[in-house]
């Protein structure tokens, strides 16, 4: 992939630019590539298309949630390279993250929850009490192994925090690629 880095594309859920992308180039990256912006990426209409071009032949690996394609692999019909995650996912431990491998790379795909700007110091501590309690719940975690989901939860200052370093590294690769000037 190194020599020509065109050579091989890559399918994803999302546009180009978009968290499916930079996350194959951010892994790209990582690996030592000099010219991300020659790496072919094809956006598609969410990761079940991505998969189903893999699988298909149109594309050599796809990126996207293991959520999208949890029956594949539990049949066999693909492999996963690594999860993008801080640690394996519960349900996949067979699965090495890309950092236990030597690509200094944590990209997961996440959800907030946002209040209003003027809410109480109580009710926005109450809030990130609540939610906190609902991702340490046996039920939850249940779910998210059924589902493949990485077990992730930041809330309060944490989340705004990791927010913050998330749109700083954004803008960088997006800049680089040309996404943004």
């Amino acid at each position: 992939i190194k020599a020509d880095p065109g050579s091989v594309a890559f399918g994803g859920g999302s546009a180009a630019g978009g968290f499916d992308h930079l996350k194959v180039l951010m892994v790209l990256k990582e690996a030592g590539f000099t010219d991300i912006t020659k790496v072919k990426y094809i956006g598609l209409d969410g990761g079940g298309d991505a998969i189903t071009q893999t699988i298909g032949g149109f594309t050599q690996g796809m990126t996207g949630d293991m959520s999208e394609i949890v029956g594949f692999l539990q049949s066999g019909e693909v492999r996963a390279l690594a999860v993008l995650t801080e640690e394996r996912v519960p349900g996949f431990e067979d699965i090495p993250t890309a950092v236990e491998q030597g690509f200094d790379v944590v990209a997961v795909n996440w959800r907030g929850l946002y209040v209003p700007k003027g809410i109480s110091d109580a009710d926005f501590e109450a809030w990130g009490a609540r939610l906190q309690a609902v991702a340490d719940s046996q039920e939850w975690k249940d779910a998210m192994v059924a589902n493949g989901l990485a077990p992730f939860t930041k809330v309060g200052g944490d989340f705004q925090s990791w927010v913050d370093g998330v749109i700083a590294d954004t803008v960088e690769l997006s800049k680089e690629i040309g996404v943004i000037q």
